[in-house]
């Protein structure tokens, strides 16, 4: 079997990405559905790619950033306004 896991090409979304495509990371600390780890490795891949992005990371925050409703909502809007 891990004969055939090598056999398999590696895809990256990442590459497919149009490279000046602004990039929004928002993530909470807490979050037990998808890891957090996972967040500084795509905006250190998005650092080698070049384009716009942002990533914040909210303490305590679960998957749905509930406790920070509100200012995700005012920060997409400011990203919004920035970049459309």
């Amino acid at each position: 079997m891990s004969d055939l896991l090598t056999e398999v090409p590696r895809y990256s979304e990442m590459e497919q990405l149009d490279p000046g495509l602004p990039v929004w990371l928002l993530h909470g600390d807490a979050d037990v559905q998808v890891s957090v780890i996972n967040a500084p490795v795509m905006a250190q891949k998005l650092n080698e790619r070049g384009p716009p992005h942002k990533l914040v990371i909210y303490p305590g925050g679960d998957h749905a950033l509930l406790k920070y409703r509100k200012q995700v909502l005012r920060e997409l809007m400011a990203w919004f306004h920035q970049y459309l």
